[in-house]
Formats: structure tokens, sequence, C-alpha cells
């Protein structure tokens, strides 16, 4: 049994050496730990309708042996086949247009395939307006067409991917096309990208560029709303007993977390003083997440 072969379609973008598990959806080489899972209330609803990450089953779920891209879990071929049925219908739906960013690029992109992805272009579609006569809208308003290609990308493949080599911190661009998923009323993509992030986040240590990094940080706290900032988020009562179900958004406890667990290393980075001061929401999530250290010495 092989498993990892590039040309699989379930192929892992992230670590790129191994294939994504077809009975928990994860990669089993680099997923995350449980602990994240348990901390981010979207990624761990749509998991938990598929048995988990607690997952020991993988080496019955899925072979992509001499290129075979089949795979042998009677459930992973159920949902390939609604997948392909999907798609053909989509395909045979009309094009609609998407005018995205500055630059006015056009995106068509089949209106089946759109609707059943974003409940925003479903409602623009299904309105009556004239946007839905003309086959065509205009998106320029804090867009970006590199942005939105991943956004088509998925409404074709339930999944988006990407060039490292233009994208060496690829945190930010998850955090962007996380932010476009929640304009566009994307649930499926929002929590794809979240999933991506957590895999960047738990397999990797902050990159020299603290710039992007914080970035990422205020472009997340400044485009999310979240009304229980400095709050615990919704966990199991044998951790948190104080705790009573506070949602909270998964990407701004995701970085608060990764923040935390290398705060040695990301505190010596000029940039990181600029964080704290212009985001003071990030600093009530960040302390929640900080380790007691010693106790101080007596002067």
């Amino acid at each position: 049994m092989v498993r990892g072969y590039p040309n699989c379609y379930r192929f892992c973008q992230q670590c790129k050496s191994d294939c994504i598990c077809g009975n928990c959806d994860w990669c089993h080489t680099c997923r995350p730990h449980k602990d994240l899972l348990d901390s981010l209330p979207e990624t761990r609803t749509h998991r938990d309708n598929d048995h988990n990450i607690a997952c020991d089953n993988y080496d019955r779920s899925h072979s992509c042996d001499l290129g075979e891209t089949q795979p042998q879990s009677d459930t992973v071929n159920l949902k390939s086949k609604d997948h392909a049925i999907t798609l053909q219908g989509a395909m045979n739906s009309d094009f609609f247009a998407i005018i995205v960013g500055p630059e006015k690029k056009e995106f068509n992109i089949h209106t089946k395939a759109l609707c059943a992805a974003s409940i925003y272009f479903n409602n623009i579609v299904n309105s009556g307006m004239a946007e839905s006569h003309d086959k065509t809208v205009t998106l320029d308003e804090g867009i970006d067409a590199e942005t939105f290609a991943l956004f088509a990308q998925y409404c074709y493949m339930q999944d988006y991917s990407y060039d490292d080599k233009d994208h060496p911190e690829p945190l930010y661009l998850h955090a962007k096309v996380y932010i476009l998923a929640e304009r566009l009323q994307c649930m499926g993509l929002k929590t794809t990208a979240l999933h991506k992030a957590s895999y960047r986040c738990f397999t990797s240590t902050p990159s020299a560029n603290s710039e992007k990094m914080t970035e990422t940080i205020l472009m997340i706290y400044n485009h999310t709303h979240d009304v229980n900032t400095g709050k615990f988020p919704a966990s199991p009562k044998e951790k948190w007993p104080d705790c009573d179900g506070v949602v909270r958004d998964g990407f701004r406890i995701l970085l608060s977390k990764y923040w935390a667990t290398h705060l040695v290393e990301l505190r010596k980075q000029e940039a990181v003083a600029l964080t704290y001061q212009e985001c003071p929401e990030f600093m009530a999530d960040l302390i929640l997440f900080v380790n007691p250290g010693s106790p101080p010495l007596m002067i």
C-alpha cells in the first residue's frame, strides 16, 4: 500500500509527503494536535461529523498504489461520487461573471457551482436585480484577484492550493481567504482556510518576517467580529470548569495560541511591540494562553 502519490486527488498540499485520510479528512503525517481542534469551534464541529481527529483507521482508509487515484473506503467512494455528480451539474449551468479588484479582473464561474459554494452569491443570482439578469457583479472593495482566485478554485474542488514559492508565509494567505470566505458567506471555504492555517501553525516555527505575522494578526482582528474577546473558547467542562459554552472566532484563537507558544522568540522582534499597541483585543486573547512562569525573586 502506497500513500503520498503526487497525482492522487487526496495528496496533502501541506506536507507534500502523504495523503488526506478518507476516514477523518486529515493528513496523519502533519495533522495538528487534537488539543488545537478542541479550541477551534468551527473546525471541531466540522470534523466531529466525520469521526474527528482521533482516527486509527488510516491504513485501511486510502491507498494510491501505482498511481491509482480512487480511494479504497466505501465512504470516500460515496463522497467522491456525490462531488462528481454535483460538479457535472454545475458544468451544465450558465457562467456568472465576477469582476474583482481595482484591476477589474474578470472571473467566469458556473452559476450552480457559485451558488452552491456561497450564500452571498446565491442571494445575488436569485435576487431578480440587475446583476442577476446581466449575470455580472463587481466586487471592488477590499478584495484582491489573487485571493478570489482561490475562492473560484474552491467552487469546483472544495479545496484550494497555491505555489509555496509565491507564498513563503502562507499563514497570511490563509487569513485573507478566511476573511473573504466570511464576507462571501462560504462556510466550507472558511473552515478549509482555518484547517490549512492550523497545519501551518502546528508544523512550523515563526518565520523571520515578523512584519507579515503582525499584518496577519491585525488583518484578522480588524475584519472578524468576536463579542467574547478575552474569554476562553468552548471546551470540555473537565478542562475549564468555569466555561459556559463561549463561542470564539477560530482564527483569532489560533493566532493567540500560536503567539503564546512562541512568545520567547517573537518578543525579540521589533514589529511585536507595535502589535500590542495597535491591537489590544489580541493582547486580551494572548494572555489566556501564556503559561505561568516562576515566582518573582525578592528584591
